[in-house]
């Protein structure tokens, strides 16, 4: 480690270990580098593994980085990659949260064979926070499915209590950030998403959108098409930023641009129509749900 202003050396060390004990390492070297930069930080509360397989752990990132694919395919193995990090290790709650969002994810996209995913999503939650209470992934993963099923309050409790018990995470800021969106709170999702971003600035497509998202709702029309956009070149199958992007367009009065964006949606989903997005998006601000509606309606989703 380099100090940036003097360009001295703060900290430099060699290690050769055996590869199951990959976690003690990283926690050894954790503690010595919150030492030699004299921090007053809780190391232990920060490493606690959830698992101690380090096939599990794999599989569980694997499944993790398959989610943000965003294919009915991708997903499916996403489910598969975590439910068998759980074989190997039933008590690892990080891989039961990690099934939140694929379940969740197909039901909310309606895909076929996820007409009980919400459902299922809040067993695994629910089951993940049983497993850890002092987990802070699986009481952001409780506090997205609780926004689906549509309690907004609980939802944000839930994502305080993750907050609270590690306030570094960008992962739970990034979901925090559209849970906020839902429960009609943008200006507060703008600087969750902020701080997400600061935390982690190579943060998945999802993020982007979803201050994208928080702008449009504030009525920020240019800084909503700009972050929207950059979450499309990321994910182009990520239909939630092509319904937001549509309804941005149209009101702008860009027609044509916001029918297209129907259209690539259509390419993706075929059968996508209104009825499932009004059914599946949680807007809990009258306000925000009725300029969502008339804005898809012109853009051409029927």
């Amino acid at each position: 480690m380099i100090d940036a202003e003097t360009g001295g050396h703060k900290w430099a060390e060699r290690y050769d270990r055996d590869v199951l004990d990959i976690f003690e390492l990283q926690d050894e070297i954790a503690e010595k580098i919150v030492s030699s930069l004299h921090l007053n930080l809780n190391v232990s509360s920060r490493t606690n593994r959830s698992t101690h397989s380090v096939q599990a752990y794999e599989l569980s990132l694997m499944g993790r980085a398959k989610f943000f694919m965003f294919s009915p395919e991708t997903n499916r193995e996403c489910i598969e990659l975590f439910d068998r990090a759980i074989a190997i290790d039933p008590a690892f709650s990080d891989a039961w949260a990690g099934l939140v969002f694929p379940y969740q994810s197909g039901w909310s996209f309606a895909w076929p064979g996820y007409d009980d995913g919400l459902k299922i999503a809040a067993e695994k939650a629910k089951r993940a926070v049983e497993l850890a209470p002092t987990s802070s992934l699986a009481h952001a993963r409780y506090g997205w499915v609780q926004t689906f099923l549509r309690e907004p309050a609980k939802a944000i409790e839930s994502f305080k209590r993750a907050v609270t018990i590690d306030p570094n995470n960008a992962d739970t800021y990034v979901w925090f950030s559209e849970a906020l969106n839902y429960a009609g709170q943008p200006e507060r999702a703008v600087e969750a998403g902020e701080t997400a971003l600061r935390y982690d600035p190579v943060a998945p497509p999802n993020v982007i959108h979803h201050i994208g998202h928080a702008y449009f709702l504030m009525g920020n029309l240019q800084k909503a098409e700009e972050f929207d956009r950059r979450a499309i070149r990321m994910a182009p199958s990520f239909p939630p930023a092509r319904i937001v992007m549509s309804a941005i367009l149209a009101e702008a009065g860009r027609l044509d641009e916001a029918q297209q964006q129907i259209g690539d949606l259509l390419a993706i989903d075929s059968s996508y129509d209104f009825k499932r997005y009004d059914e599946r998006y949680p807007y809990y601000n009258n306000h925000h749900r009725q300029r969502m509606a008339k804005a898809l309606k012109l853009a051409g989703l029927k």
